[in-house]
């Protein structure tokens, strides 16, 4: 069976409510448990946020993950290093497909950010919007002052709030469901318009 890498990219600036971070990651993980299809496919990885980034959990079979890595606060968001760190780890240990082998599915990443960004961005952006839009899901939630920020690089960005994060779990089971092909649309960007739309959509009706 073909696996389901998903990323969990986690501020933990000075900005960030780390307990409230754990509660919603627990809850995240608890729920693909529950789902048969998740259980038997998703592997996880979590990359920390702060003065540098740091991948806090390698990606691993949601079976082999017994706890969620202790955070602890740091001054920094190092956005751009966090981007670089996960498409380098996409690049090295996510399977692609080729045409003798299928590879992994599209890994979808949830980026939790609350600080606004320290250090440059703008070339982790070019090469996130120049490599891997197309081959990603990536939700950021996020507060009002770095949402507008996060636009070009997401497919969906939603509010840090209480209820988004009760919502994230169902919401994330929704993005898996999402029908892999496309043969109505003309272009990739066509697509991802119609995904985005749909996504934001979605939430809102859960």
């Amino acid at each position: 069976m073909r696996r389901l890498p998903i990323y969990f990219l986690v501020d933990i600036s000075g900005a960030s409510d780390i307990n409230n971070l754990n509660m919603c990651l627990l809850k995240i993980l608890l729920y693909i448990r529950e789902d048969p299809y998740m259980l038997g496919t998703a592997y996880i990885s979590i990359i920390t946020i702060g003065d540098t980034a740091k991948i806090a959990l390698s990606l691993t079979e949601i079976c082999g993950i017994k706890a969620i890595p202790i955070f602890h606060k740091e001054k920094g968001m190092a956005l751009g290093k966090a981007l670089n760190l996960l498409m380098d780890d996409i690049d090295r240990n996510v399977v692609k497909t080729t045409v003798e082998h299928k590879g992994d599915r599209k890994p979808i990443i949830f980026l939790f950010a609350n600080g606004m960004p320290t250090g440059n961005i703008t070339l982790a952006f070019k090469k996130w919007n120049r490599n891997f839009l197309y081959k990603s899901t990536l939700i950021s939630v996020a507060r009002k002052n770095v949402a507008k920020l996060l636009e070009p690089i997401s497919n969906c960005v939603l509010p840090q709030t209480d209820l988004t994060m009760r919502k994230l779990p169902v919401f994330l089971y929704k993005i898996v469901s999402w029908p892999v092909e496309a043969p109505l649309c003309s272009s990739q960007q066509e697509y991802r318009d119609n995904f985005n739309r749909e996504l934001k959509e979605i939430f809102l009706n859960l």
